[in-house]
């Protein structure tokens, strides 16, 4: 049988390694920037960091204080914990360190962390823009994990490729919020409310359109492969 042409995804993988690579040290570079962070919480201070911009009435909410301090403690575990989910080495020779760290990362962001993000959500600088963007996150941020958890569990393993890189797309967030947020704060002509409010939507729907594109790019060089193989 005569092989037709087929077309492939239209990207040389040497572009998507150094793209992947590239953007690999700059995650890393704001995770360690990001753990730093979270560690200035370890004590339970209210005058550092973050809380320094906070109005000192906020912390009377015992509920959001707490929240708080859970919610940027064990965001870092969840970070990092995301990066792991990713790396073929571990899933091939190391499963099961991959299943526990996997429902780490799940079970993190299930009962802990989205909440926890949530009730922040909901007293968040920038106005109604603000706070509506953080809850949204939050709800999309349990939902995608949620799902990456039971696709998982009924061993849908494409299903939960693609719901656990959304949910991953969503932890993200906590990185390209800050560097849009400082990339606005330096260039964009508006008052500080407006400019957080905006920022809030514009760290994780980005995110959001990444995820989907590779996603796409995944479901076309598995195509690729599946035509290739019935021809060879």
């Amino acid at each position: 049988m005569h092989q037709p042409s087929l077309k492939h995804t239209g990207v040389k993988p040497w572009v998507v390694k150094l793209l992947q690579l590239s953007v690999l040290c700059v995650l890393l570079y704001y995770t360690q920037r990001l753990v730093r962070i979270s560690l200035l919480y370890s004590g339970f201070e209210t005058d550092v960091g973050f809380l320094r911009h906070k109005p000192k009435a906020l912390f009377e909410n015992r509920i959001w204080l707490y929240a708080f301090f859970t919610h940027a403690l064990l965001s870092m575990l969840v970070l990092l914990a995301g990066f792991t989910q990713f790396s073929r080495l571990l899933m091939r020779k190391y499963p099961r360190v991959h299943r526990r760290v996997g429902q780490l990362y799940c079970f993190n962001i299930i009962f802990i962390v989205a909440p926890t993000g949530f009730v922040m959500g909901l007293y968040a600088s920038g106005g109604w823009l603000g706070r509506s963007a953080f809850c949204t996150l939050a709800v999309l941020w349990w939902l995608t994990t949620f799902m990456a958890y039971i696709a998982a569990k009924r061993r849908q393993f494409k299903q939960h490729q693609y719901w656990i890189i959304y949910s991953f797309a969503l932890t993200l967030s906590a990185i390209t919020f800050r560097i849009i947020l400082t990339y606005m704060r330096t260039h964009a002509n508006m008052p500080p409310m407006q400019t957080y409010g905006l920022a809030s939507w514009l760290g994780f729907l980005p995110n959001v359109l990444v995820a989907f594109f590779i996603i796409q790019y995944i479901e076309r060089k598995s195509m690729y492969k599946q035509k290739r193989s019935f021809y060879d």
